[in-house]
């Protein structure tokens, strides 16, 4: 059995005790047992469950893993806390404020062989995966996505963090994006804000996304998806799953603790990876999903080639005129527009022989 200790009791730490409390029969959950919750406020025994201190939970032996449910500034600070104890930590989303952070504590968990895991159960709604199916083939013309909802509480960061659960959607939705422009009109009187961003996608296709936060203002999303085929205004409608989103969450986790995640998973992450261990230094980048293993390791086995374009004459082993290199993963180009010299000679010591005299995309497996 694994001891575990929750960090804030709010709605979802208060979720996270009684998930483990009465775990998923047959679940890698039933291997997780609270022993314990901590919270600024004294609020004595929850749901049986007693209050015990920072400095108790970091050196109790019998405690393994912490679950961090405070408000978004402070996730920070407190899985840096458990990891440096040898803790495993389960984080919701998202898990820090910047990027430089969250870097540094991908790498602190891997230097010290633990499991660091960052919820995001928007991803696991039935509504989310509604809508993935309905999106699915279709080519995006334009759209817009208009979120609602109650005045933010101090300490969960500025609009686009707060609401960057929506900006998940999008890009699982429609792919890479990147920003044209933004706004933001604030009220602090009133405790309201409204950011505008507009994104386009790697096809140039315009996409507003919109975060209206204020006293009053109904909890909801709008969308106005434009296609090629049809429009969607409304967000389609799904039953309630059968297993709640934290109860879903918690079985992930728990069975990266106990070693349950498969090949498939590892290739998953191997793949997404990918593009980013090809353009950062490597030195900066690790792998922390699936956790512990390197690259190399995560990829034994799988179909990892190039595709280079050239032309011209071939009068060498390997050709000059390249005007085009990209990376393929497993029937999937992860990475292309790759001229430099420096990405075709990772290779292994493998060339591409092509036909001459005319321009070439061949594949090359390594």
């Amino acid at each position: 059995m694994l001891g575990a200790v929750v960090v804030g009791m709010g709605t979802a730490g208060w979720v996270r005790i009684r998930d483990m409390l009465a775990p998923l029969p047959g679940s890698p959950a039933e291997k997780l047992t609270v022993k314990g919750f901590i919270s600024r406020r004294s609020l004595g025994t929850q749901q049986g469950v007693s209050q015990i201190s920072v400095e108790e939970a970091v050196n109790r032996e019998d405690i393994h893993v912490a679950f961090i449910c405070t408000e978004n500034e402070s996730h920070e600070v407190n899985i840096r806390t458990f990891l440096q104890a040898g803790k495993h930590v389960c984080v919701e989303y998202p898990m820090t404020l910047n990027y430089k952070a969250a870097v540094e504590l991908w790498d602190l968990a891997q230097e010290k062989g633990l499991i660091l895991h960052e919820e995001h159960i928007e991803l696991l709604t039935e509504n989310y995966k509604e809508i993935k199916r309905e999106v699915e083939g279709k080519v995006l013309q334009e759209g817009t996505l208009h979120f609602t909802g109650g005045a933010v509480k101090p300490g969960f960061g500025f609009p686009a963090f707060t609401g960057i659960a929506r900006l998940t959607w999008l890009v699982e939705l429609f792919g890479e994006l990147s920003v044209t422009a933004a706004t933001i009109e604030e009220d602090s009187g009133n405790n309201y804000s409204k950011m505008t961003a507009k994104l386009k996608t790697s096809e140039n296709k315009p996409l507003m996304w919109t975060e209206e936060c204020g006293p009053g203002l109904p909890r909801g999303r709008n969308i106005n998806f434009r296609f090629d085929s049809c429009t969607l205004t409304e967000i389609p409608s799904a039953p309630k799953g059968a297993v709640g989103l934290f109860m879903q969450d918690l079985i992930h986790f728990s069975a990266k603790l106990v070693g349950q995640d498969t090949n498939q998973n590892r290739r998953t992450a191997a793949i997404l990876v990918l593009p980013h261990y090809l353009r950062e230094n490597p030195s900066n980048i690790r792998m922390c999903e699936p956790h512990g293993e390197t690259l190399d390791v995560a990829m034994n086995g799988m179909q990892v080639g190039l595709l280079i374009g050239h032309e011209g004459v071939l009068d060498d082993a390997f050709p000059l005129q390249i005007f085009n290199v990209a990376v393929v993963v497993e029937e999937k180009i992860v990475i292309y527009n790759l001229r430099d010299g420096k990405w075709v000679c990772h290779t292994n010591g493998h060339y591409l022989l092509c036909k001459s005299g005319i321009p070439a995309l061949h594949e090359i497996l390594i």
